[in-house]
């Protein structure tokens, strides 16, 4: 009696072992290590290019102070000022807009993909910006920049490019805000390769099918 309540009651518990498993752990840890890695190295790339952006544009605060110390009180030498001062409410705008996309940046690792170019460009034209200031302004002799038309043309090109970094810096966070997940693999992978694919798998079928 007491056996058969025990065969009864009895379970059979069936362990089954995929033998892929372990090979498929190691690559995604593999996977995890080499991703965490580059997003480390892309992190550490973001903190040098704005510690190098922010010496530009403290070059950028000096040439204010010099060309302010040309300016004479003419017509033309007024409407550099008012460049000069719009120039220099730019600046700091330049630099919030890096911070705050630095901070985005943290959150989305994957936009990386998205705006890595336009950090790139960037960066080589406030490079350019820099030498262009180190070899035609800091280096010139502050009665040579009292020329109005020097001034005026120097004032101008400065102005329109400091006008395109700001724009860039701005479509940056714009990049971060309005993308996903999703928007950064199909820049990798466009949507139109898995339809393309899917396609192939469906004729295929349909002509297996056929032959059948």
């Amino acid at each position: 009696m007491v056996l058969s309540t025990y065969q009864s009651s009895a379970q059979f518990v069936t362990w089954v072992f995929h033998t892929d498993l372990p090979a498929t752990q190691l690559e995604n840890t593999a996977f995890k290590v080499a991703w965490n890695s580059l997003y480390s190295s892309k992190l550490n790339e973001i903190k040098n290019d704005r510690e190098k952006t922010l010496a530009s544009l403290m070059v950028v605060e000096e040439v204010q102070r010099k060309i302010f110390n040309t300016l004479s009180n003419v017509d033309n030498a007024v409407k550099d000022g008012k460049t000069m001062v719009l120039i220099g409410k730019k600046i700091p705008l330049i630099y919030s807009n890096l911070q705050k996309s630095a901070g985005l940046a943290v959150g989305k690792p994957y936009m990386l993909t998205i705006v890595g170019d336009m950090y790139s460009t960037f960066y080589e034209r406030i490079l350019k910006l820099t030498d262009y200031l180190y070899s035609f302004v800091l280096s010139s002799d502050e009665k040579i920049l009292i020329d109005p038309v020097r001034r005026h043309q120097f004032v101008y090109e400065v102005y329109n490019e400091i006008n395109v970094l700001y724009q860039l810096s701005a479509s940056i966070i714009n990049q971060y805000q309005l993308h996903n997940l999703q928007d950064a693999i199909d820049k990798i992978v466009p949507l139109s390769t898995f339809y393309n694919v899917d396609k192939m798998l469906v004729n295929d079928v349909i002509r297996k099918i056929k032959f059948f």
